[in-house]
């Protein structure tokens, strides 16, 4: 799926899986509210041209891989399907100029505690509010997670019964909010 592709989908709910070894932009997709992306490489992919998505799904094969999201749209849900050491997110919002921007992040594959996967905000973000949601144990390196304009801070809310490693957290990141997880949470580095 490149920018030689313009795909519409139903009226029902549809689902589109693309292979991506690099990055690539997409010339149009509507109409289609499930993107799994398959990794077979580090790839940055361009979603400005991507509407109606509500969730993103990224695997990365279970081998190292960082994908980039640019231009992605507000409230777009991105869900991890595996996240092995060295993985990662880099998520850019298409705008992030409201004080309540928010990324929703669902960890979906048990990894080892020793696997750290890491989420970035990217550059020239400010996202208040992270929301991770643990259906599995996973380590998180929060270390790129930073506000873009000095003197902001931001939110990390974790939820559900995955057991939760905080590795590396940002000193933008001033408020951690776990009341709503039965998985606990460790963190190792501020």
């Amino acid at each position: 799926l490149d920018n030689s592709v313009t795909v519409i989908g139903s009226p029902q709910a549809d689902k589109v899986t693309a292979l991506y070894a690099a990055g690539q932009t997409i010339k149009s997709m509507t109409g289609i509210e499930t993107f799994e992306i398959n990794l077979t490489g580090a790839a940055a992919i361009d979603m400005k041209n991507v509407d109606d998505v509500t969730k993103v799904m990224m695997d990365d094969d279970g081998t190292a891989r960082v994908l980039t999201l640019t231009d992605l749209d507000a409230g777009v849900a991105v869900e991890v399907e595996t996240g092995v050491t060295a993985s990662g997110l880099v998520v850019d919002l298409i705008d992030s100029s409201s004080a309540t921007d928010a990324l929703n992040v669902t960890f979906k594959t048990t990894n080892a505690a020793s696997n750290v996967f890491t989420i970035d905000s990217g550059s020239a973000n400010n996202i208040e509010t992270l929301n991770l949601t643990m259906t599995v144990g996973q380590n998180v390196d929060l270390t790129g997670f930073t506000m873009d304009t000095a003197g902001l801070k931001s939110t990390v809310n974790i939820s559900g019964a995955g057991a939760t490693i905080l590795s590396a957290v940002d000193t933008d990141i001033t408020t951690i909010d776990a009341s709503a997880t039965t998985g606990g949470v460790t963190m190792t580095n501020r």
